[in-house]
């Protein structure tokens, strides 16, 4: 086919009339990309925030207090609790004739002397706590303990003044030096020991708490700062 000289100068027109489109589109693209490479750019500049967690509020350390091993005694007939330093064995009490049985606590004990484990190589138990239906005051508590139980503050008893409370309870403690059964092991003081019994009034009972040999003063003042009533 054979073109006319108008044929070819319309041709040319449209080739220009497209030419700037085709500019248009590509400075439009050129744009958009060096646009969005800037945009990248300056997010990936920017410091990314700290994600931030709520971290949980710290506890107290039972071992910053010593007793992380320490059994917990629990006596929901009465309404409270004590520690002990044995926490591998389990309290008991004795009862019945010719030294009697012996029982494991289920924690309903009342008017029981309830013996509490401990670690010296002596006793199996750092201490013991006799508690007693009573409505009277601490010094009738103490002339209660005279008449009633040979073990303690008719023999060789000083009464020791601290500032001391018990679950916010007045106390009596008194030190006592006492003669020691016959052991194998005669002890650091043969034929003596030293021991200690705090008395309480609380919750019309008598808590009677007695140190056994081996548990000095210190340990029975750490003992004696976990008893709780628990309705406290």
């Amino acid at each position: 086919m054979t073109l006319g000289k108008s044929d070819i100068l319309n041709l040319v027109i449209n080739q220009k009339g497209f030419t700037p489109v085709l500019i248009l589109l590509g400075a439009i693209l050129i744009t958009g990309i060096v646009g969005g490479a800037y945009y990248l750019g300056t997010q990936r500049s920017q410091p990314t925030s700290p994600t931030t967690t709520s971290q949980p509020t710290p506890t107290s350390n039972p071992t910053a207090n010593g007793i992380a091993s320490w059994g917990i005694y629990k006596n929901t007939k009465i309404g409270f609790e004590i520690s002990y330093p044995n926490g591998k064995r389990y309290p008991y009490y004795v009862k019945g004739p010719d030294g009697g049985n012996t029982y494991t606590v289920d924690g309903t004990e009342d008017n029981e002397v309830v013996n509490f484990p401990g670690n010296s190589p002596h006793y199996d138990a750092a201490y013991f706590l006799k508690t007693v239906p009573f409505s009277g005051t601490l010094e009738e508590v103490v002339a209660m303990v005279k008449k009633d139980y040979g073990y303690s503050v008719t023999n060789k008893a000083t009464l020791i003044s601290k500032d001391f409370k018990i679950a916010g309870n007045d106390v009596l403690w008194y030190k006592i030096q006492d003669r020691r059964d016959r052991r194998s092991d005669p002890g650091p003081n043969p034929g003596e020991e030293e021991f200690f019994e705090i008395l309480m009034v609380a919750k019309n009972h008598a808590f009677i708490f007695h140190s056994i040999y081996g548990t000095d003063e210190k340990l029975m003042d750490q003992i004696l700062s976990t008893f709780k009533f628990l309705d406290q």
